[in-house]
């Protein structure tokens, strides 16, 4: 079995790539805090999304973003350019959940614009005779 669960916050803006078959693929790492003895401790996971999920994953992640992520464990190598030969962990995300608020940008009402609810009467006093029940 290979499941990976975690949440965490971004570390970085998510890069955004394209294989040779135009498949979208997005990588980024969050910051997994822990607690050992009295010390509070950070894993750094790499993380990696392809298709519609890498799309959204960059257009709406950013740096700090909090997200849980659900996925697998993979090892990937290769041969860097200089020759050497390198090796990375990473979780292949299956599901990503955007766990930070929904940032709104503040709305200015426009001009001309009735306001939506109309403004309390002048006097502030409540007749019981007014109260439909």
């Amino acid at each position: 079995m290979n499941i990976v669960i975690l949440s965490g916050n971004l570390g970085q803006d998510p890069q955004i790539r394209y294989t040779t078959q135009g498949v979208p693929v997005a990588q980024f790492s969050i910051a997994v805090n822990y607690v050992k003895g009295d010390e509070k401790r950070t894993n750094w996971i790499n993380v990696v999304a392809f298709r519609k999920q890498a799309e959204l994953v960059v257009d709406y992640l950013k740096k700090g973003s909090r997200v849980a992520i659900e996925g697998t464990l993979r090892t990937r190598t290769w041969t860097d350019p200089n020759g050497i030969n390198r090796k990375i962990v990473e979780v292949v995300a299956r599901r990503i959940e955007f766990l930070s608020p929904k940032k709104t940008e503040e709305a200015t009402p426009d001009v001309g614009q009735p306001d939506e609810t109309p403004p309390p009467p002048d006097n502030g006093d409540v007749v019981d005779d007014d109260i439909p029940f």
